[in-house]
């Protein structure tokens, strides 16, 4: 079971998720952050703290980069921040991968956009 965030936690990984390359129209920008925010959640519902990780206190925040096409498929991804764990980094990667097929990209973010991801893995204390 994940360890939920805490809500400040939550908040900033909701704001975190970001993209690049997109109309900046007031409706554009509406249209495409309630679409990072189901990007985030879905993310979020498949991100697994591994146990042995948890079992040797391993924290981190990773930060995974990736490219989807006009219909919501992965394309890449990557690691572009680690967590210092190879256990967190691929248990990142890994919930990127299990939250798709993700929705359609809308028509105000272009499909060459890559897509910046937080995964946090924090111990309750």
């Amino acid at each position: 079971m994940v360890n939920p965030l805490p809500p400040v936690a939550a908040a900033a990984a909701a704001a975190s998720l970001s993209s690049a390359n997109a109309d900046t129209s007031p409706n554009a920008t509406a249209e495409r952050d309630a679409y990072l925010q189901v990007l985030r959640q879905r993310i979020e519902e498949r991100r697994d703290y591994p146990l042995l990780a948890r079992k040797g206190r391993q924290q981190g925040r990773a930060i995974v980069r990736f490219r989807l096409d006009r219909q919501g498929t992965l394309c890449e991804t990557w690691l572009a921040v680690s967590t210092g764990s190879s256990l967190l980094d691929r248990a990142a990667l890994r919930a990127v991968a299990e939250a798709t097929p993700f929705p359609p990209l809308p028509p105000g973010i272009d499909v060459a956009t890559t897509f910046d991801a937080p995964v946090i893995f924090r111990l309750n204390r």
